[in-house]
């Protein structure tokens, strides 16, 4: 059987409420806190405290702290102003319990939404990444084939160069100092050549001796 508890303060100002729940032995891991817009349960065996509010608050933002033996709730307003009385008083048991299964279900709806939403955050950051890969893969690939097309452009350009000079090589030189120098005609000139005159005693030969003999 749950203990009620009913020892709380709290106080307001224009955007947040202020509660502090006197609970013995209570520890954040033994203390259950279920918030809703309407509803503060606060549940550590065997102590038991429940609120409905008057007005509507945001549960997401709420901040709670648990400090020698108190639960201290930081509440923010859905809607600027002052509440002056802060919860719904319930006498009808029935009423009470309807009253209590419906924020718990109403809880859990949005808890479920809550999950069913980060799921969905997930998966969709999870595409976004996968998207953004394929992107960088993309933009890589590209870069890539870009690279390569110029190199194949100086390539060939560099092919075209070495074939002009080749062929240029292989031309007629026809000017500058690569012109071949043929020889013009020789100048002919008449040179004079004089003989001296001179007698030599050749042996007289036998036929000539035999001549002279005869003729005698």
């Amino acid at each position: 059987m749950p203990i009620i508890v009913k020892e709380f303060s709290w106080s307001e100002t224009e955007t947040d409420l202020y509660l502090v729940v006197r609970m013995d032995r209570c520890s954040k891991k033994t203390l259950d806190v279920l918030i809703t817009e309407t509803y503060v349960k606060l549940n550590n065996p065997p102590w038991f405290w429940e609120m409905f509010l008057t007005g509507k608050i945001v549960s997401e933002k709420s901040q709670i702290t648990v400090e020698n033996g108190r639960v201290k709730m930081s509440l923010k307003k859905a809607a600027v102003g002052m509440w002056k009385v802060i919860s719904v008083d319930i006498a009808d048991k029935n009423l009470l319990l309807q009253r209590r299964q419906e924020e718990i279900a109403d809880y859990r709806n949005r808890t479920e939404k809550s999950g069913q939403d980060k799921s969905q955050e997930k998966i969709e950051r999870r595409r976004d990444l996968v998207l953004q890969q394929i992107k960088v893969e993309e933009d890589e690939r590209k870069r890539i084939h870009s690279e390569k097309q110029k190199l194949k452009c100086e390539a060939l350009k560099q092919m075209q160069i070495n074939d002009d000079q080749e062929n240029t090589k292989k031309e007629p030189r026809e000017s500058g100092s690569d012109r071949a120098v043929i020889p013009g005609p020789r100048i002919s000139r008449t040179i004079r050549v004089q003989f001296t005159k001179s007698e030599r005693q050749r042996p007289a030969r036998e036929n000539e001796q035999t001549e002279r003999e005869i003729g005698n």
